[in-house]
Parts: structure tokens; sequence; C-alpha cells
């Protein structure tokens, strides 16, 4: 799935099912940096864990969401795109993610690219766990895992 088509994605294939507009709201949100709304796109228990041999491994959602406000004041257009969405569900999604932007005064930019596992609950994301691309057996695999706890 191309990143432009990600909102007719939602609007259109995954309405009737659910689970995916917490997702594209806390991506807007991110691109924005809008972060009142980034918070009110985070279940109030949100678990967040970084598998990525590199990862932050943080826990919680606020703290994630403190790292991300870092990120995006420590670079310039930052912002997160949608590259490919591997598995979908009434629960939430399996894709493949490009954070980027460019460094300060000059700098170079930057890119990550990375597998997400996110689980929604309602409205609001309740579950991010984030995986190297080299690991998205290991990813598609906890998104069933978590999917199956859900009913």
């Amino acid at each position: 799935m191309k990143p432009s088509s990600t909102t007719d994605f939602v609007a259109g294939e995954a309405a009737s099912t659910g689970g995916q507009a917490p997702i594209l709201a806390f991506h807007g949100a991110f691109a924005r940096h809008d972060w009142k709304t980034l918070w009110e796109c985070l279940d109030p228990d949100a678990v967040v864990r970084d598998h990525r041999t590199l990862g932050l491994d943080v826990s919680t959602g606020e703290e994630w969401l403190e790292s991300l406000r870092v990120l995006a004041e420590l670079g310039s257009s930052v912002d997160v795109q949608t590259l490919k969405i591997l598995a979908w569900n009434r629960h939430g999604r399996v894709d493949v993610t490009r954070l980027g932007g460019k460094m300060p005064d000059g700098g170079g930019a930057f890119e990550n690219i990375l597998v997400a596992v996110n689980v929604t609950a309602g409205d609001r994301l309740q579950r991010c766990e984030l995986f190297d691309v080299g690991d998205t057996d290991q990813a598609l695999a906890r998104f069933e895992e978590l999917c199956a706890h859900l009913g």
C-alpha cells in the first residue's frame, strides 16, 4: 500500500472493520507536532516496547511521547510515513514505517525504516511495538499473539 493511500484505506476498505483510525490520527498529530492531540490518541495505560537493536525500550506512552517530542525538536521536517501495511484487522495493524527528517543547522537528512505493531482499543492506540525490518516475521507473529488475547 502506498503512503498516500493510507487515508483512503482507513476511510474505505478498513472503515467497516475499525482499528485503523486511531493510528492515522496519531500519525497526523505527529506530523503537525500536536502534542496534546498525540496524548489524546494514546490509551492512558498505553504500552510501548521497542524491540529494535538500537531501540529505546520505553515502556509507557508518556515516555514514548516525550522521546518523539525531543526527536522533533532536534530535527526539522521530522515526519512519519506508512510505507506498507503488512497485516491488519479490527484490533490494529502491522506496517512498515519511515521516520525521517533533517538535522538542524544544515545537518544531513536522517531516515529510520522500522516495522510497527499497533494495537488499538476504541479510538485510542493501546500498544505499539517496534521491530527492525529484518524482524518482520517476529512482528507479524507478535501481532497475532496480541490479537488472540483480545478475542
